[in-house]
């Protein structure tokens, strides 16, 4: 048996951005590949969000040197003309103003690379044949070598970056399925084929039709990747044993700007069938293991979101494991946050995946059809969280115009702009109407709660101060000295009265921390958490 602090099944994005982080805090890690890199993955495009990661690792200047196009945002065929239409990153993140679209296995293989560079025992060509657990306790695994050798590795944690394999996840029963979406997906990658007019020449190209949406992604080595999307319980049966390039060609006649790009296209790879239904596991961290990438949660590749959510798996899980190392208790406590924190971001992608799906007017048909929502469909806390997200534009940034360009449910446009409307009017109450503000008197909304529990800081979790409010599933990290205004917050006593308990009771100048409490309150009665402020 081999010993490590540290087990990771898959060398994808999730399991090497894990294991990079961890090495580097000086723990022996083991990383178990089935496949030998550089290896095909479906995947290309990339979105903006991931970069901080990449820089994280070190790798940035890397990719930059690979050639990878960069992708500045997206062109539609979607929504209620058939006319396509653009959205671009700078128009909401002006730090990242573009992605990448990669091949997968150059990108696949700088990750794991990087990887070995941080100490990492990467073993490719090596197969898990049997998870060791007991009480839903997992101490190790059990691999098959290349030459069918049988090893058993043990570590106080295992982090299952296995992708769509799932081991951990199958092994312990966990997945639940998603039947909202039941996609399937035929792809492959074509020769000589006609780019976008600028400024869009880089950008994924979806096209919705009749029978579901297809996708072209240009690459930088000349190719692209082309794929068709549709109903899975229509056309698993005619996939099955099927002549696939038959399949891929039928559908992408369906849409007739793809059709004008790729005529004069070849295709060069045979094509690929993977079936797309989304997925959650019920558990995303417990005794010994850590649920990361597609191993954890699976959603629809609507919105180029894979990369992103295991990249940022890898960080959280990264982070957790420093925190199971250095302080045990404060790790128990952290799998709460691991899973609210990754949980989330998938549900936000879930979310803004429906309500396009459900947008969709260019055409009439069984598919769209059944993808129509009602309010009563649409999960109340996911929807709440969402809006409240979107409200504003989030960093992300796209949100707002892929949902108003494709004729969102009004029912949710009207919740985002009451939520917007609320923010403006209090934005400009404090503008206005409160040039005194030192003499106003808060009152905090009676759904506010101030807890202290983990939260991410950097590469480990730690104690800090978090205000929830009824809309909120993910609560607002406050700095000690608001949390400490919090007591004082009690509907009689003015901002500048608070201001002077607290540098009374901390022994704080006054004039110190006048500026970051009433800036705060301000915030806070924008989002809410301040119900309102009286004369």
């Amino acid at each position: 048996m081999e010993k490590f602090d540290v087990i990771v099944i898959g060398g994808g994005p999730a399991g090497s951005t894990a294991a990079t982080l961890i090495a580097r805090q000086g723990k022996s890690v083991i990383l178990v590949e089935k496949d030998y890199f550089p290896r095909d993955h479906i995947g290309e495009s990339l979105l903006p969000a991931s970069l901080p990661i990449l820089e994280t690792l070190g790798v940035h200047d890397e990719i930059k040197a690979a050639g990878f196009l960069k992708k500045f945002g997206a062109t539609m065929v979607w929504g209620a003309s058939p006319d396509p239409w653009s959205w671009y990153f700078s128009e909401t993140n002006r730090t990242h103003t573009h992605s990448y679209q990669v091949v997968r296995s150059t990108f696949d293989q700088i990750l794991l690379n990087n990887s070995i560079k941080a100490g990492v025992d990467v073993r490719e060509g090596h197969q898990v044949t049997k998870i060791h657990h007991e009480n839903n306790h997992i101490s190790g695994i059990e691999i098959k070598t290349p030459d069918n050798t049988t090893i058993d590795l043990a570590a106080p944690i295992t982090i299952d970056a296995s992708g769509q394999s799932a081991i951990i996840a199958r092994n312990m029963n966990l997945l639940e399925w998603d039947h909202f979406f039941q996609n399937l997906a035929v792809y492959g990658y074509f020769n000589n084929a006609k780019r976008l007019n600028k400024p869009d020449e880089n950008n994924i190209f979806i096209e919705a039709h009749s029978e579901g949406w297809n996708w072209l992604i240009p690459l930088h080595n000349g190719s692209v990747s082309v794929g068709v999307v549709v109903d899975s319980g229509k056309a698993a049966e005619h996939v099955h044993g099927a002549n696939l390039e038959a399949f891929l060609n039928k559908y992408i006649a369906y849409s007739p700007h793809i059709a004008d790009l790729l005529s004069n296209a070849i295709l060069n790879t045979k094509p690929q069938a993977v079936r797309d239904w989304s997925y959650a596991a019920d558990s995303f961290i417990g005794d010994g293991y850590i649920l990361a990438g597609d191993a954890a949660c699976f959603i629809d590749p609507l919105f180029s979101s894979g990369v992103h959510l295991a990249m940022n798996a890898g960080v959280l899980a990264s982070a957790y494991v420093n925190t199971l190392f250095s302080d045990s208790a404060l790790a128990l406590e952290s799998r709460a946050i691991y899973t609210k924190l990754y949980r989330q971001q998938y549900e936000h992608f879930r979310e803004l995946a429906k309500l396009f799906y459900s947008s969709n007017r260019t055409t009439n048909s069984y598919f769209w059809e059944t993808r129509k929502l009602t309010p009563e469909a649409f999960d109340l806390p996911a929807r709440t969280a969402f809006i409240n997200a979107v409200a504003g534009q989030p960093a992300q940034g796209y949100e707002r115009v892929v949902i108003e360009q494709g004729e969102a449910p009004d029912f949710v446009m009207t919740a985002i702009k009451e939520v917007e409307d609320s923010r403006s009017q209090r934005q400009l109450e404090i503008e206005t109407s409160m040039q005194n503000f030192s003499n106003y008197i808060p009152k905090l909304d009676t759904k506010v709660a101030l807890k202290n529990e983990p939260v991410l800081d950097d590469d480990k979790f730690i104690k800090n101060y978090v205000v929830y409010t009824e809309n909120r599933t993910i609560g607002y990290p406050v700095s000690n000295l608001i949390a400490a205004s919090f007591p004082f917050i009690n509907g009689k006593d003015s901002v500048e009265l608070i201001v002077q308990k607290i540098s009374n009771e901390y022994d704080i100048d006054r004039n110190t921390i006048f500026p970051a409490i009433t800036d705060a309150f301000k915030i806070m009665y924008i989002d809410g958490i301040i119900e309102s402020f009286i004369l």
